[in-house]
């Protein structure tokens, strides 16, 4: 095998990683401090509504570096689970 097909074979399983974690109802999240010591947090997820939280907070960050983290749903139930029970929201 050539290197054209490893690095295709590289790409293919990182995308396909990603919307496995992405359908699982993982988010990538980008915190920035503000001038007044707020913190502002962007988080990029697959879902355009999410559910309520559950007890708890909504999300466990599993890796933090700088101000990136990649989070997961603490109570490792993905939302679209709620939606195939039909519950809208």
């Amino acid at each position: 095998m050539n290197a054209r097909v490893h690095v295709f074979n590289f790409v293919a399983i990182l995308l396909i990683g990603v919307a496995i974690i992405a359908a699982a109802g993982g988010e990538l999240i980008k915190r920035d401090t503000l001038a007044d010591g707020t913190i502002r947090t962007q988080t990029l997820t697959l879902y355009k509504k999410l559910p309520p939280a559950p007890v708890g907070p909504r999300f466990c960050e599993v890796v933090n570096y700088q101000a990136y983290a990649f989070a997961l749903p603490c109570n490792f139930r993905p939302p679209f689970v709620d939606w195939l029970d039909g519950k809208r929201y």
